[in-house]
C-alpha cells in the first residue's frame, strides 16, 4: 500500500452514488469517486478536490478534506450520512 491509499478519514462518509451505496473511508477513494463519477460540477465540487488533494500531499488536514468532501456530497443529496 503506498502513502497515499494509507490516508483515511477518521469517520467513514456514507453516501449513494449512481444507484450504489458507498462508505468511502479512504482520501483517495473520495478523490476517484469527485473526479470519476460525481454527479454535478460545482464550486464545492472543486474545492472538495482541492482539498482532498492537498490532505493527500500532506498539505492540509484530512479532516478538512472530509468536511469538503462531505459538503459536495451533501450540495447533490447523495450523502447518507455526516
Amino acid at each position: 500500500m503506498d502513502a497515499f491509499e494509507a490516508r483515511k478519514f477518521d469517520v467513514p462518509v456514507r453516501l449513494t452514488l449512481n444507484g450504489r451505496e458507498r462508505e468511502v473511508l479512504k482520501v483517495a477513494d473520495a478523490g476517484r469517486l469527485l473526479l470519476n463519477d460525481w454527479p454535478i460540477n460545482t464550486m464545492r465540487r472543486r474545492r472538495a478536490m482541492l482539498a482532498i488533494l492537498a490532505a493527500l500531499r500532506d498539505k492540509r488536514p484530512i479532516e478538512d478534506a472530509r468536511q469538503a468532501f462531505v459538503d459536495a456530497a451533501q450540495e447533490c443529496t447523495i450523502v447518507q450520512a455526516a
